[in-house]
């Protein structure tokens, strides 16, 4: 006989607040779907390698597949499902690569000073400390999905790659001082990023065709004309605030938008966490991120402690529920499915229900 638990849903609403309330069935399996962002060199104790092994998707380092591919391997041995994702920046190379443990993987990977970003006067360009940007070149981008297909998917590990810093545009980097075509003059922001997308294109277009693996998944934009060569993306820092200006309502709607055009099997991530404060326990984030991962399909849900350091495994009780398959599409609470974040937001699982409160105010429901 199955025991099932009832949890109330009346609940107050404070601010961001959100939980999730359902009931607990010990023989459903199914949401809410887990991922972990986790960019650090992986722990080998049996503790942690089965906690990592808990999760549906894991977003990993490329090199770990050099040097942790045992670790990998008993994650997948624990969770013959688990989904493992192939962390590699998109744009720009890291002076870490030549380092231990990343010159394990990168230490041949061959840069040709002609792929280098560069400003109006030649000097090449670097927007974050121990990165430097590349001008996402069909040469670059063909030699660096050569280079994922041959010392990246050779590894036999990975079920899809992550491209991360997948922007719709360059003119932010440098103050707009950029010179794409290399004629000596600061290029025009609107042609720069017009350009710059169509070699986000090239990139994306070719690895869809040329990588032999499930997903393809990026980080940084859903601009519409990226969408046909992925699989999903990951919304870092949930709510994103560079996607839709942070608005929630903005971010779910883009999402279904995103839906209508990526390629199956789709996966997104939404990557809440602590705002790099470290505070783990800030329950109404991390609840209202999970809860909202539950409104639409196929998002599997992340929480840590920031885009300064994605390298925690937390678990959480409400990581726990089984609530099984959604019975339906999310509503408002007066009964509207085209999303706002003036009301209350609820959707029906087989053994729960997740509610939603993106208003900022306290709501009685």
């Amino acid at each position: 006989m199955k025991k099932i638990f009832y949890r109330s849903v009346v609940a107050i609403f404070i601010g961001f607040f959100v939980s999730v309330f359902y009931y607990f069935n010990f023989f459903a399996y199914s949401a809410p779907y887990l991922a972990n962002y986790i960019l650090g060199t992986l722990p080998i104790d049996n503790e942690s390698i089965s906690r990592l092994s808990k999760f549906d998707v894991l977003i990993v380092s490329a090199e770990q597949g050099v040097i942790r591919k045992n670790v990998l391997q008993q994650i997948k041995n624990l969770n013959p499902k688990i989904i493992l994702l192939a962390y590699v920046p998109s744009e720009s190379t890291n002076d870490s690569w030549r380092e231990y443990p990343a010159n394990s993987l990168y230490g041949d990977f061959q840069m040709n000073d002609n792929w280098w970003l560069r400003d109006s006067a030649g000097k090449a360009i670097s927007d974050w400390p121990r990165l430097h940007n590349t001008d996402m070149s069909q040469g670059w981008s063909d030699y660096l999905i050569t280079f994922t297909q041959n010392k990246i998917l050779s590894q036999g590990i990975w079920d899809g790659v992550f491209w991360d810093m997948v922007y719709d545009g360059i003119s932010h980097v440098n103050h707009g001082d950029i010179d794409l075509n290399r004629d000596g003059v600061k290029d025009d922001a609107t042609s720069l990023n017009a350009q710059w997308v169509q070699r986000m294109n090239y990139l994306l277009s070719q690895s869809q065709a040329r990588l032999s693996v499930k997903y393809i998944l990026i980080n940084g934009n859903s601009i519409a004309s990226l969408q046909k060569s992925v699989n999903g993306r990951m919304y870092e820092n949930y709510p994103t605030p560079w996607e839709a200006g942070g608005s929630w309502s903005g971010i779910m709607t883009g999402l279904k938008r995103n839906q209508a055009l990526n390629a199956k099997p789709q996966l997104y991530v939404f990557n809440a966490n602590t705002a790099n404060t470290g505070n783990r326990n800030d329950y109404a984030r991390m609840r209202f991120g999970l809860a909202s991962s539950l409104i639409l399909d196929n998002i599997y849900f992340s929480f840590d402690f920031g885009d300064k350091d994605h390298n925690q495994i937390w678990w959480y009780d409400e990581y726990d529920a089984k609530l099984g398959d959604p019975q339906g599409a999310a509503v408002s609470a007066s009964g509207q499915y085209v999303f706002n974040n003036s009301e209350v937001w609820r959707r029906e699982y087989e053994h729960g229900v997740a509610l939603v409160n993106p208003s900022g105010v306290s709501q009685t429901i």
